[in-house]
């Protein structure tokens, strides 16, 4: 049974950077980056919303200003024809 806050999918996302706390190209749940970063659960999935993977710049504690300003530049269109229809969506129609 699902309790209060809990979810049936579990979402992994796939680690493409170099810290030694993670293996490069293995996949891990919200959770497990969570207790590895100590980065809280809500913080992490804010910072890797839409996207399917994370890397060193999301498990940065974020002090400064520079880093707090910081965006990060995933694609969200996969393929040419999402990439077309988004262009065109952003159109003005008048």
């Amino acid at each position: 049974m699902i309790g209060v806050g809990q979810s049936m999918t579990k979402l992994y996302l796939e680690f493409r950077g170099d810290d030694s706390r993670f293996i490069k190209y293995q996949s891990y749940s919200i959770k497990e980056i969570c207790d590895i970063s100590g980065i809280t659960q809500k913080t992490m999935r804010n910072r890797v919303a839409g996207i399917a993977y994370f890397d060193n710049n999301h498990l940065i504690k974020r002090k400064n200003e520079e880093t707090r300003n910081y965006k990060s530049n995933a694609p969200r269109c996969q393929n040419k024809q999402q990439r077309l229809s988004a262009l065109w969506l952003r159109k003005a129609l008048v």
